[in-house]
């Protein structure tokens, strides 16, 4: 599935959408993916998929300038 960045991961949908409304203004492949860990929820917001680490960590450096915390995972 290749790599992405994530750039958040809150426990409430509504702060993770808004930090998805915010970079969609820049960033076409900004989505939010709900997980469960046992009976809780959490929210993540990334960017991609990219084909190549170095493609996932050009737009996490562009990103992190936004003052976001960014990590670079791989499915």
């Amino acid at each position: 599935r290749g790599y992405f960045v994530q750039v958040g991961a809150f426990s409430q949908a509504a702060n993770a959408e808004r930090l998805r409304q915010r970079l969609a203004m820049n960033y076409p492949d900004v989505s939010v993916e709900e997980l469960g860990a046992g009976d809780q929820r959490f929210y993540r917001v990334r960017m991609g998929s990219f084909e190549t680490r170095a493609q996932a960590r050009q737009r996490a450096i562009q990103s992190a300038r936004l003052g976001l915390p960014i990590v670079v995972v791989r499915e």
